[in-house]
């Protein structure tokens, strides 16, 4: 039994948890039923260069969950809808066999200040620092 299981089973008996009475195998049942839930969110954040980001999810117990690219099926980008179970990844909360409900729109590609024909057009720009004056005598 790991020390999260450990943690919620007398977190359940501290609190009067009858669910599943005195005994502890079935309340590592219940524990399991429990934390198999799926919950939905949307991605806050995530970064492919560094395979990890963050979900927010109002109906879950921790309202930023992280994420990791090996609990994924595809990458993620911000914004998108996506389905988990909250596990435990270095003991702390993460988001589990994570999907992708719905994908967010892609953000519009970046637009340069001037078109590549204006470009071509203008002066280049002088060079700096300007060159030294020489004074005749």
């Amino acid at each position: 039994m790991s020390d999260y299981e450990r943690e919620w089973i007398a977190a359940a008996r501290g609190a009067g948890d009858a669910i599943a009475g005195e005994d502890p195998d079935a309340l590592r049942d219940s524990l399991r039923k429990a934390t198999e839930a799926r919950h939905t969110g949307v991605v806050r954040w995530y970064t492919e260069k560094k395979h990890y980001g963050f979900i927010e999810s109002k109906g879950a117990s921790a309202t930023d969950l992280f994420v990791h690219s090996s609990e994924l099926e595809e990458p993620l980008r911000a914004g998108d809808t996506v389905s988990f179970v909250i596990g435990e990844r270095r003991g702390r909360s993460a988001a589990t066999k994570v999907e992708v409900v719905e994908r967010a729109p892609l953000p519009p590609p970046a637009q340069s200040a001037l078109d590549p024909y204006q470009a071509a057009y203008l002066p280049p720009p002088p060079a700096y620092p300007p060159p030294p004056v020489v004074w005749a005598n």
